[in-house]
This record gives C-alpha cells, sequence and structure tokens, in this order.
C-alpha cells in the first residue's frame, strides 16, 4: 500500500495537469495498475461471508471471534481497481488540509 501511494504521488502532478482531459486521465490510472501488477501488487476487494463459504478467496487471519461471517478478500475487478487509482490521484496533496497520506514518500527508485 505505501509504495502503490509513492507510485500514485510520483503521477499526480501529470493527472491534475491532464484537467478535463478524460481520456489522458485513465491512460495515467492504467499505466499505474499495470505497474503495481506487474511488481507483484494485486488490488483485493474485503468480502464478508459465512464462516462455511470460503472457497477461492483469501482469508483475514486476525478474525477468530466466534462469528458466524468471515472476513476474506478477493481480486477486485477491473472497473473498481481503476476508480480507486482515479480517487487515490484526485485526494489531498502532502502538507495539505485534510491529507490521508502519513508521511512523504521515499525515492520512487523503490518502487
Amino acid at each position: 500500500n505505501v509504495r502503490f501511494l509513492d507510485l500514485v504521488y510520483t503521477r499526480k502532478a501529470e493527472y491534475s495537469a491532464a484537467s478535463s482531459d478524460r481520456k489522458n486521465k485513465s491512460r495515467i490510472a492504467r499505466e499505474i495498475v499495470e505497474t503495481v501488477r506487474s511488481r507483484g501488487g494485486r488490488f483485493l476487494r474485503r468480502v464478508v461471508m459465512a464462516k462455511d463459504v470460503t472457497k477461492n478467496y483469501s482469508r483475514d487471519e486476525g478474525n477468530d471471534d466466534g462469528e458466524s461471517e468471515e472476513v476474506l478478500f478477493e481480486l477486485a475487478d477491473e472497473p473498481a481497481v481503476l476508480e480507486k487509482v482515479k480517487q487515490a490521484l484526485r485526494e489531498h496533496r502532502y502538507g495539505e488540509a485534510g491529507c490521508t497520506w502519513r508521511k512523504k514518500p521515499t525515492s520512487a527508485a523503490h518502487i
């Protein structure tokens, strides 16, 4: 997640400069997704299911509280992934009021 946010930060100015050019903004988001995947990253979505229906999902092992539901993760679909990347690109910059990123990114070379 930190590497993803670092990558988003490196492309944020380019995304903002595209202002109303939706085609260019979508290209930037797709390139970020491709970069993350080429480095072994995945985009997951959280799924809450009955404990007896857990086939083909990655488990969140920290949730064993005796409940009848279990939190699992599955690969997110492409439209959801692209929307999340675009959302991250639109979020506040470092140092601005309301910034949700905790620390300034390290060098982009390690991503």
